[in-house]
């Protein structure tokens, strides 16, 4: 992801609503009337390999077991009483995202499975869409993150192990503060620099090691892991962790960023040897300790010498290409690439990504089992697969899994829930693309034995797969060009999964809040500065209204504090030193969670008078 700050800085293109298409909402949708079978997609494999071995548990399985929440983030300043549920409407959901296609290897060079096409290549237009807008509506909510390509944007990447030690300047360094009684190397394997760029079937999580800590009721020890940021800019932060039935349920991770410490609560008893995303921060360029660094402390509610915090490597941003396919690697940034080499780096084993002799075709099988590798039995999740479509149409579709091939016919077989979720995507996509154009195009619900959506592969999840319009169409494009009808189609499908979740759980449906507007600042008296902001303007296909706000302070426009609740629409700063500098935004929370963008960052002078300064 570029930023997500990004969004508070596009210029508003804006075209004009031809109303909602009805009070009640969307409807559900059918093929009736529908055209028939998209050629692009009748024509090309979408099978992948078949007759695949289904891919094993991951060794610290248990059946029958009940995973919670893997990651749960900690706000010392958040007031429940506002917030009924706040973590959001999907804390304890996990979602696997699929953004199809990327770049692959040939056999002789490296190219992308779709060509250029109205301005866009779709390999990389579905990552952007979905990194950029679905990703934080979905955090937002409370999701766990689970990209099957990766997310972040950022070509720059830094890795810092535990086998690093206080030596590994270039990269950062690893610490064990603490009692060293506390502190011994695990039996089980962990992350490790050595081999890349890595031939194919290398596993990188199969050569290192990992440290544990015993825990405590409270802190007496934590490993500290201090990274060489390249350049300023936005990072997702990922850790990994060998897993196993007596780590942590609740490891502390602590990361230091410029905006203060973002504290999180990761279940290590899942998920391990492979990378957890965290979220998403802004670092400077540069090694600091308190400013550029992640810490594990070993309190926990588990406390004790039997219940140990797995230590092995944290990862910023995404990088670019490491895997060599004979040929080199392929000098993209590793979200441009396909899942079968984001697979490879996840830690999966070959059979997850190599089972044929080309690429592209591994590609296809490789995402439905990559999650199927990921996701543990007792998960609460679903698979998405994000996708635009070609072959001389307009409009929108949706897909389950059939035994028929693109035909235009609908014969559902695939994972039980697939095909409600399939509707909800549906129906949310052309609800939210009728309010720009009140013909769009709606093609209904499919079937089709694509091996991203093959059951045989993945049964463990709901699937679907999403064609959000037509990337060869000039007339779908002049909406897709335009980054607000991406973030509309993002939070759309964002809405969808909250509405499946909802309607299997019987639960009422709440859907987070749309952005406030109208931020402003005042300087109301010596050390005090009031911030005062509107609510969210009406939104036919938008969310539900806040019940409280956010207010987040950053001594940069980037990087901010843990924020605090706020039920009205302003509030009142002291204490403030004149003369000081600082960055305000603010953010609408309600039951389903927060808004995913914010009001664009206000700068703030407190003036040494306590009123505004004459210019």
């Amino acid at each position: 992801m570029r930023t997500w700050m990004w969004l508070t800085l596009i210029p508003l293109f804006f075209i004009p609503s031809t109303g909602p298409v009805g009070a009640t909402g969307p409807t559900r949708a059918t093929n009736s009337g529908r055209e028939t079978a998209e050629r692009e997609l009748a024509g090309e494999e979408i099978r992948g390999p078949v007759g695949l071995p289904p891919v094993p548990a991951r060794d610290w399985e248990v059946p029958g077991q009940t995973v919670g929440p893997l990651v749960t983030r900690i706000r010392s300043g958040l007031h429940k009483s506002w917030t009924p549920n706040a973590q959001g409407a999907l804390w304890g959901k996990t979602i696997y995202l699929s953004p199809g296609h990327g770049w692959y290897w040939t056999g002789g060079s490296w190219t992308t499975q779709r060509g250029w096409s109205e301005g866009i290549v779709e390999d990389l237009s579905n990552a952007e869409s979905v990194d950029q807008f679905l990703v934080p509506c979905l955090m937002a909510a409370g999701a766990q993150i689970v990209p099957l390509r990766e997310i972040d944007t950022n070509s720059a990447m830094v890795i810092v192990d535990n086998d690093d030690g206080t030596d590994a300047t270039a990269r950062g360094q690893y610490q064990e503060i603490g009692d060293a009684g506390l502190f011994s190397t695990s039996s089980m394997t962990g992350y490790s620099h050595a081999g890349a760029p890595l031939a194919s079937g290398t596993n990188p999580f199969a050569a290192g090691t990992n440290r544990l800590m015993n825990t405590a009721a409270t802190e007496t020890a934590r490993a500290l892991y201090t990274l060489s940021v390249p350049a300023d800019g936005h990072y997702n932060v990922y850790i990994s962790y060998s897993a196993w039935t007596q780590r942590a349920p609740d490891a502390h991770v602590i990361v230091l960023h410029p905006g203060g410490q973002t504290h999180y609560r990761v279940d290590q008893r899942h998920h391990g040897q492979t990378w957890v995303f965290l979220g998403r921060f802004w670092f400077r360029a540069g090694f600091s300790p308190t400013e550029g660094a992640l810490a594990l402390a070993n309190d926990s509610s588990s406390p004790g010498v039997d219940v140990q915090v797995s230590l092995d490597a944290v990862r910023i941003g995404g990088g670019t290409g490491l895997i060599n396919r004979t040929g080199g690697v392929s000098g993209k940034p590793r979200y441009e690439e396909a899942c079968r080499y984001h697979a490879q780096f996840a830690g999966a084993p070959s059979t997850v990504y190599d089972a044929s002799d080309a690429d592209n075709s591994d590609d296809v099988s490789c995402r439905s089992r990559l999650a199927a590798w990921l996701h543990e039995d007792g998960e609460d999740s679903v698979f998405v697969s994000w996708h635009s479509n070609a072959g001389g149409g307009r409009g929108t579709s949706t897909y389950v899994y059939g035994p028929n091939p693109v035909d235009g016919t609908y014969n559902f077989t695939g994972t039980p829930g697939s095909d409600r979720l399939a509707v909800h995507i549906q129906d949310r996509l052309v609800h939210q693309y009728v309010q720009y154009e009140a013909g769009w195009r709606d093609r209904g619900v499919y079937s089709a034995y694509f091996g991203e959506l093959n059951p045989s592969y993945n049964n463990e999840m709901p699937s679907a797969l999403l064609e959000i319009l037509f990337h060869d169409s000039a007339a779908d494009m002049v909406f897709y060009r335009e980054p607000r009808i991406r973030q509309q189609g993002g939070r759309a499908v964002c809405h969808a999964v909250l509405e499946y979740f909802a309607e299997r759980d019987g639960a009422a449906l709440v859907l987070p809040p749309e952005p406030p507007v109208g931020l402003r600042v005042r300087n109301a008296g010596l050390g005090q500065v009031e911030v005062a902001w509107s609510p969210p303007l009406p939104d036919a296909a938008g969310g539900d209204a806040p019940t409280s706000y956010r207010v987040y302070v950053g001594l940069t426009a980037n990087a901010f504090n843990e924020g605090t609740e706020v039920t009205g629409t302003s509030t009142m700063l002291t204490n403030l030193t004149p003369g000081q500098g600082f960055f305000v935004k603010v953010h609408a929370v309600n039951a389903a969670g927060e808004s995913a963008f914010g009001t664009p960052p206000a700068a703030v002078g407190v003036s040494a008078t306590g009123r505004a300064n004459i210019l």
